[in-house]
């Protein structure tokens, strides 16, 4: 890996996009205290880059949750998912807080609706289809854990910069008729652009509220979920 890191200023290359593995750290993903393997697998890692003068751009969760996590607890439709999150992110923030240059809480955020497995570690149920109620709910929970993550890194001082990801397409009305059109726009609205909207604006935008009656969404959102977003 070491001999890899090297050779990225033979090919010019001064950023280097990484994710990192929440069970290389947290094997079970909820234990008290980090893996000392893991953190020296990353010391290594981010110390050569460092070296080769490579700016370090992390990935705190990319699809992984700890098998144990979701198996066991239900992956992020379970609240207690995001105090797991902040511990990894507490470490990571504790360890590597100097030499991180730019922060991504999670790729592709919006996956968890249209890829829950992936997204947000929910195990479809024995033929039938993912609950709308789970999927929102379990976005719901990363939108505070992303929230909680980029305030305790302001807290903690870190010099990282922290940014948002959607996985954005490209959508085509099947014909040119009005109501046609107006689905591409409703499509878009639910598969891309409502994650962003909450990560950049901190609050659920309004074209959500259909949305979420015609398929019975209904969770809670306290006044403190309001107040961290």
């Amino acid at each position: 890996m070491l001999e890899d890191l090297a050779l990225f200023t033979e090919l010019d290359l001064d950023i280097y996009r990484l994710s990192i593995s929440w069970s290389r750290l947290f094997p079970k993903g909820d234990e008290e205290t980090p893996d000392e393997a893991g953190i020296n697998y990353y010391d290594s890692i981010f110390q050569e880059l460092k070296k080769q003068k490579i700016k370090i751009f992390l990935t705190i969760n990319h699809y992984a949750l700890p098998l144990n996590l979701v198996t066991e607890q239900g992956g992020w439709k379970n609240r207690k998912t995001i105090g797991n999150y902040l511990k990894l992110v507490t470490v990571i923030f504790n360890h590597w807080g100097e030499l991180i240059d730019y922060y991504l809480p999670f790729n592709e955020i919006n996956a968890g609706y249209f890829s829950p497995y992936n997204g947000i570690g929910l195990l479809k149920p024995e033929e039938e289809l993912y609950a709308y109620n789970d999927i929102f709910l379990s976005l719901h929970h990363q939108f505070l854990a992303s929230a909680q993550a980029i305030a305790l890194g302001k807290k903690m001082k870190v010099k990282g910069q922290f940014g948002a990801m959607i996985s954005c397409f490209c959508y085509y009305p099947l014909t040119p008729k009005p109501e046609d059109n107006l689905q591409l726009v409703l499509d878009e609205q639910i598969n891309q652009w409502f994650c962003m909207d909450v990560l950049a604006r901190g609050e659920y935008p309004y074209y959500m509220n259909n949305f979420f009656s015609e398929h019975g969404v209904d969770f809670t959102i306290s006044e403190a979920d309001r107040a961290n977003f």
